[in-house]
């Protein structure tokens, strides 16, 4: 049996290779995307300083559209993804960045980030 034949002999058992969900291609690029958003937002604190009054939120909200497009342009597999992955990924890479506690940006945002 040759090869051609052998795969048409395998797809009609079943034995095919699945198609990658759209969901697993987003959740394999996610931790190079977290990376990403960590890199981002210690170039962004470095060079955009704030009063010491603004409150991190704000910083956030700043930071949020640049870092949701760089990361959509950067990784194809989060370009349709919900808007509230992108942001939970850009807030991971804030903590990531040792620039701010965890505790500090659930407290800003409002929201438990998952564990590691």
């Amino acid at each position: 049996m040759n090869g051609q034949n052998c795969l048409i002999a395998l797809s009609m058992w079943g034995f095919r290779k699945k198609p990658v969900s759209r969901a697993d291609a987003a959740m394999a690029v996610m931790p190079d995307a977290i990376a990403f958003a960590a890199e981002k937002w210690l170039f962004f604190s470095e060079r955009l300083v704030f009063k010491a009054e603004v409150p991190l939120a704000d910083r956030i909200a700043s930071f949020m559209v640049p870092a949701e497009q760089g990361i959509e342009n950067k990784f194809p597999a989060l370009r349709n993804a919900p808007g509230g992955l992108v942001v939970m990924i850009i807030a991971m890479g804030i903590v990531e960045s040792g620039v701010h506690s965890r505790n500090e940006v659930e407290e800003a945002l409002g929201v438990q980030l998952p564990e590691r």
